[in-house]
């Protein structure tokens, strides 16, 4: 996936075309790929708009209308609130080619800062830096 910030840095975005292999049924994606593309749009949300790193903690996606497989789709991912210093509310969705909702999502997500995540030994030093590098870049 390739992102992008909204004008205000209030939103990312992302065009993709799922290939064939992400199938559920015949030419239709997979609800798994569905909530997945959902659950990254809404991490790489928080590190553009927060600035913060996430897991989530639980995750909804409402099925509003079938992904066709090989057209492209846009994903969406914002801020919804803060609940405290270590998480966050995030939400997404998933538009076709015609600018119709396909799928929505809310997550309840832990939040963390790079040093947190240090901490945790979760990620090498040269992926810390890249990825802190991006989001002081987009805020």
């Amino acid at each position: 996936m390739v992102f992008y910030t909204s004008p205000k840095a209030d939103k990312i975005y992302s065009w993709l075309n799922l290939p064939p292999h992400f199938c559920g049924w015949s030419n239709l994606a997979h609800g798994g790929i569905i909530a997945t593309v959902l659950d990254e749009i809404m991490a790489w949300g928080s590190m553009a708009i927060l600035g913060k790193f996430i897991l989530s903690k639980t995750i909804t996606v409402d099925f509003i209308r079938p992904v066709i497989l090989g057209t492209e789709i846009r994903a969406e991912g914002w801020l919804k609130s803060v609940s405290s210093e270590k998480e966050s509310v995030l939400e997404g969705c998933i538009y076709n080619s015609e600018n119709e909702i396909c799928a929505r999502s809310t997550c309840v997500a832990a939040t963390f800062t790079t040093e947190a995540v240090r901490k945790m030994g979760v990620a090498d030093e040269k992926m810390l830096n890249e990825l802190d590098y991006m989001m002081n870049s987009w805020r």
